[in-house]
């Protein structure tokens, strides 16, 4: 018997939501009987860390004695041609095992994307923590939401870089925190009016505004709170949306504003609760935030209210840790189903 293990690798080193407790329920697996275990890793050597958690997955089963390495751990980096790599391992696989396997590996090739030309209509100046506002207008028609990704090219050579979409009043609002070493945010911090910039937008239906949730719960710190604005905008209903977002300090709420303060007097936004880690002595975070109203949180969740994160992914996992303690003291949430009926819905970074 053979186990395959893909697997992803996000953030410092970071397992993906899905594989977050992969090494607690390891351990509670009594495997009498031995597998052959190959392990592929996806990532970016661009990141310290690149494949980080994969080599650990790797290396934590090839302990079990029942357990035996078949093909050696394979990283597949998408900086250096990672559809050669995925061909490759492909190939040692079907002649070392002699079952044949079909990987559509041409998935991984952005050469025949299409880019296409967006107007960049405005850009904030950039505040104290670097972040700012852009808003684009596609020159041709496109079908897209708040929640889906704008695949920014800083030039022709260049990476995409992705950016969560904020649609509203039909053109594209992003929020972006310039680094000092990037290259696409350092591209868009020097974009003005009228600037032509190329990108491709990539639908993400497992994070668009749930329409028919009774309540809606948004999370988000720094730049993450993006998509939330254009939900806001698109939530023509009024469903109850309680907004909690974390930043450094006042200013850094400011370029938010004015897209808060429209939703709040159309009443697209009941309640926001902010945090600032920097504003005052007292160090405070979203996740903290989330914390102080366990209880209201608690409810609604048991009542089929949705969940949605956006943000860091340290921040994720802390508020994911806290709604597994929650469960805990309080099995009606029943974790689980929410995870099986998209109620908890995720995108972070």
């Amino acid at each position: 018997m053979h186990l395959i293990i893909f697997t992803a690798t996000y953030g410092d080193g970071d397992a993906p939501t899905n594989a977050r407790k992969f090494f607690d329920k390891l351990e509670k697996i009594d495997q009498p009987r031995s597998l052959f275990v190959s392990v592929v890793g996806f990532g970016s050597s661009i990141y310290p860390k690149y494949n980080e958690f994969g080599k650990q997955v790797y290396h934590r089963l090839v302990k079990d004695e029942n357990m035996k390495p078949y093909l050696p751990f394979t990283e597949v980096d998408e900086e250096h041609q990672p559809e050669e790599t995925c061909k490759q391992w492909l190939q040692l696989w079907q002649q070392k095992s002699g079952f044949p396997m079909e990987l559509k590996v041409d998935q991984f090739s952005k050469s025949n994307i299409e880019k296409q030309k967006f107007k960049v209509t405005h850009r904030s100046p950039l505040n104290k923590d670097e972040t700012f506002i852009i808003s684009l207008q596609p020159t041709s028609h496109n079908d897209y939401q708040s929640g889906d990704l704008l695949e920014v090219y800083a030039s022709e050579t260049a990476k995409a870089r992705q950016y969560s979409i904020a649609r509203i009043q039909n053109k594209i609002v992003l929020s972006v925190r310039k680094h000092d070493h990037g290259l696409c945010s350092t591209y868009l911090a020097n974009c003005h009016k009228n600037d032509d910039i190329m990108a491709t937008i990539k639908t993400n239906t497992s994070f668009h505004f749930p329409k028919d949730a009774p309540k809606i719960i948004m999370v988000a710190n720094g730049t993450g709170i993006a998509p939330f604005l254009g939900m806001l905008d698109e939530n023509k209903t009024n469903i109850p949306v309680d907004l909690y977002w974390g930043g450094k300090n006042i200013e850094s709420l400011s370029i938010y504003g004015e897209y808060l303060e429209d939703a709040h007097k159309k009443q697209q936004v009941s309640n926001y609760h902010i945090s600032y880690s920097r504003e005052n002595e007292v160090v405070e975070y979203v996740q903290h935030k989330v914390a102080e109203h366990k209880e209201q949180i608690t409810t609604d969740l048991i009542q089929g209210a949705v969940i949605m994160i956006c943000g860091s992914l340290s921040m994720q996992n802390e508020v994911l840790d806290l709604l597994e303690l929650w469960n805990k003291e309080n099995p009606e949430i029943q974790l689980e189903q929410l995870y099986k009926n998209q109620k908890i819905l995720t995108d972070c970074y």
